[in-house]
């Protein structure tokens, strides 16, 4: 026993050797590169020295750390304050496990144990039980408290108490696990109505869980705060195979609503939405940025980084509300049928717009969304075009004076200055021309529109 002891410390003080070797050469290599200036320059680069060393594990290092954190408490309270702190700190880490087990209650009953040394206060309850000293020394921390937790009496031999409290533990655990629950899948008691109008328990998978970074019974109670109008849990429907659409559909998978609109709620940025991120370009700083709204906003329209993240996600917002403003009734799909009135017959003809690839990428969405946000102002252009038919507009300049007698042609002095496919061109070009002049109050009837059919 003492041979050990002594081999202990002795393996610790050549551990503190090397270290306190370590830090030497470090410094003496800084003072080689850089001459030191003074006192204060010399202890600012040993500070700085201890600082890099300690990051390595250096136990000399820290221990010259702790010292001087000591040191410098001491002359900030006073020895008086500063014993009376320390003697606090002593006391609560030797009574840090409370007496029936050294064990933390929760309010919901659960125990938060953690079994890491066996204290002077276990030495004692040890002994109550029938445990002497020697018995004690052989124990491990976990066996400790296992004893002190179920109050366990020495009777026979201290082996055989333990593997008996171990069976029975073994025992709960297998109950538990015939129950459909362990230790790493809590059940979260929260119900909702089912299609028979009786109340069914929830719980998590702990695969999804992990998917979201997040415990099984706290990742549950956020997705039933966010998705308790949607038809079907999230595990369920992450549970589906991928349908006709494979995995982008999949990947597309969120709770739907009764009208089969799509209702996406953004609570955090799962590991698999910081892979399809990094798959677009984004950085690791990038995604640690980003809300988790803005997050699924990109991952929605595919967007890849092109020049700035904040730049992207504006374009997208802006896209967004556009789309909204300009046209409530379009619909967002890979094809949008338009029916244009064909005046040779008079019947309707439907015409089909699709999204080039090139248009969408321009757009920095998917080929269904940016079809969506093109398709209102081609939709007014195709209108206009419509509605004029085929004709053309000629702006026509003539003097203040001149006018047009029926059947008599245009005068000598009218030229034609421009010429367009629609009225509403023309006339901005008069608007154009009249902001132009000075005296525009008393040139309105200089340009006129007249209407040239093909």
């Amino acid at each position: 026993m003492a041979s050990r002891l002594l081999r202990l410390q002795l393996e610790r003080v050549s551990l503190y050797a090397h270290d306190s070797r370590t830090i030497a050469t470090t410094l003496l290599r800084s003072i080689r590169s850089t001459p030191v200036k003074g006192i204060d320059d010399l202890m600012a680069r040993t500070k700085q020295v201890l600082l890099e060393t300690s990051r390595q594990a250096n136990v000399a290092s820290i221990k010259i750390l702790n010292g001087e954190k000591e040191l410098n408490l001491l002359r900030y309270h006073g020895l008086q304050k500063y014993l009376q702190m320390a003697w606090q700190r002593r006391r609560a880490s030797s009574y840090s496990i409370a007496e029936g087990g050294g064990a933390a209650e929760t309010d919901d009953g659960r125990t938060a144990r953690v079994a890491f040394m066996i204290t002077s206060q276990n030495r004692q309850d040890l002994n109550r039980l029938g445990y002497s000293a020697e018995d004690i020394r052989q124990l491990t921390p976990a066996d400790a408290l296992l004893l002190l937790e179920n109050r366990a009496e020495k009777k026979d031999s201290v082996k055989g108490t333990l593997q008996l409290l171990k069976d029975v533990a073994g025992r709960h655990s297998s109950h538990d696990k015939g129950n459909g629950r362990t230790a790493e899948e809590p059940v979260a008691p929260v119900e909702e109505n089912g299609s028979h109008g009786s109340n069914t328990p929830r719980s998590l998978s702990p695969q999804i869980a992990q998917d979201i970074q997040a415990k099984a019974d706290v990742a549950l109670a956020l997705v039933d705060s966010e998705v308790s109008s949607s038809g079907a849990p999230l595990h369920l429907q992450e549970s589906e195979p991928d349908g006709p659409g494979g995995s982008d559909a999949a990947d597309e998978s969120s709770p739907r609503t009764d009208d089969g609109q799509t209702a996406r709620v953004a609570f955090m940025i799962t590991s698999k939405n910081r892979k399809d991120l990094s798959k677009l370009g984004y950085s690791t700083e990038d995604i640690r940025q980003l809300t988790p709204a803005d997050a699924l906003l990109l991952l929605e329209h595919r967007a890849e980084k092109k020049d700035s993240v904040k730049g992207t996600l504006q374009l997208l917002k802006d896209d967004a509300e556009s789309d909204k403003s300009s046209s409530t009734s379009v619909q967002p799909q890979s094809s949008i049928a338009e029916d244009p009135c064909d005046d040779s017959t008079g019947d309707q003809v439907n015409m089909t717009k699709s999204v080039t690839p090139q248009e969408a990428a321009a757009a920095h969405a998917k080929p269904d969304v940016a079809s969506a946000l093109l398709s209102p102002h081609e939709g007014q252009q195709a209108s206009e075009l419509d509605e004029d038919g085929d004709c053309w507009f000629e702006v026509v300049e003539r003097p203040p004076n001149a006018s047009v007698e029926a059947g008599s042609g245009r005068p000598e002095e009218e030229h034609v200055i421009a010429l367009f496919s629609s009225r509403r061109e023309a006339e901005e070009c008069i608007e154009v021309k009249l902001r132009l002049r000075k005296n525009a109050s008393c040139e309105k009837d200089r340009y006129l529109v007249r209407e040239r059919r093909i």
